[in-house]
């Protein structure tokens, strides 16, 4: 399992883009990142609050199905302040100082990452938990199995570029 935690990795990534595509391009790649998280931080939110009252009729589960939407909402939100923020400020940088706010920022880096899973996860389960009955039944271990999917096509991915990267560090 990857550790996904791991921020001297997270920077050794950021390093290699700088030291191979320049200053110019580090930030216009971090710029861009946090980009497309603000959006999908925010298509999310606006997913998770557009979805009107669960058809469900068991009680249980309309009460799990609110506490699920309010946090996806909530981390949608946190995500989007945090990556609006990263990315204001990014822009604001002239680029031969985008490393240093990276190795600054470094830290907070896995917010937007881990809160954007969340939050999809959160509106995948919703999304399983809106039918009533046997609909719900049959969609949920499909949701299960999309977020479990999706973590691992994400962990597949994160092994391949830090490989890329310790190879290009040892030589090979």
């Amino acid at each position: 399992m990857p550790d996904w935690s791991n921020l001297e990795d997270r920077l050794k990534v950021w390093e290699f883009v700088k030291n191979h595509d320049g200053d110019d391009e580090l930030n216009k790649k971090t710029s861009k990142m946090f980009e497309v998280m603000t959006v999908l931080s925010a298509l999310c939110c606006g997913s998770l609050i557009s979805l009107s009252e669960s058809k469900n009729k068991i009680d249980t589960v309309l009460f799990v199905y609110d506490i699920i939407r309010g946090y996806g909402i909530i981390s949608s939100v946190f995500c989007s302040v945090i990556s609006i923020t990263l990315c204001s400020l990014l822009n604001a940088t002239s680029n031969r100082n985008t490393f240093s706010f990276v190795e600054h920022f470094m830290k907070f880096s896995n917010i937007p990452f881990f809160g954007i899973i969340f939050s999809l996860s959160c509106l995948v389960i919703c999304s399983s938990l809106y039918f009533d009955g046997i609909v719900m039944y049959i969609t949920l271990p499909f949701s299960i199995f999309v977020i479990s999917y999706c973590l691992y096509f994400y962990g597949d991915l994160h092994n391949f570029i830090y490989d890329v990267i310790h190879q290009e560090d040892t030589g090979g």
